[in-house]
């Protein structure tokens, strides 16, 4: 692994939707997330709900991800991530999930969850190398893994 930084996380914009756009074009992206298109209406659904924050992550003034975050009730925050297929495999996950899960504006989250498709292994991996455990050692019957991750 290199020696990898996320400098800044700052909400994202409407304008950050063009790059965001780009990235759906790979293959891998657009199979995971396709749900979230189209953006632009994703976005309008991000903007009305309070809970829920979206983050783009910089590492040397180029944008190397998004962070998606959904408070909950009870303390609880879900979390997705795309990270920019250029530069997948090189630890920018793992940084941003640390992040994110730092930021000021989250402190009362103490429990952070990530569902994971079974065959997602990256994601896996990048989500365990941040301190995530599995729930469960089999997917659910919709076949996606729980991970947690609880504040000391």
């Amino acid at each position: 692994m290199s020696n990898v930084s996320i400098d800044i996380l700052q909400p994202l914009t409407r304008r950050d939707l063009t790059l965001l756009q780009e990235w759906f074009e790979d293959a891998e992206v657009h199979k995971r997330l396709e749900g979230m298109l189209p953006l632009s209406e994703w976005y309008g659904h991000v903007e009305q709900h309070p809970g829920y924050g979206v983050w783009m992550a910089f590492s040397d003034n180029k944008a190397v991800g998004i962070i998606m975050i959904e408070q909950e009730e009870d303390n609880t925050g879900s979390i997705a991530i795309v990270v920019d297929p250029l530069v997948r495999g090189k630890g920018y996950g793992k940084n941003i999930i640390s992040r994110a899960m730092n930021l000021p504006e989250l402190d009362r989250i103490r429990k952070w969850y990530a569902g994971i498709e079974a065959d997602n292994t990256a994601c896996l991996k990048c989500f365990e190398s941040a301190g995530f455990t599995l729930e469960h050692a089999v997917p659910d019957e919709d076949g996606y893994y729980s991970l947690w991750y609880i504040m000391e």
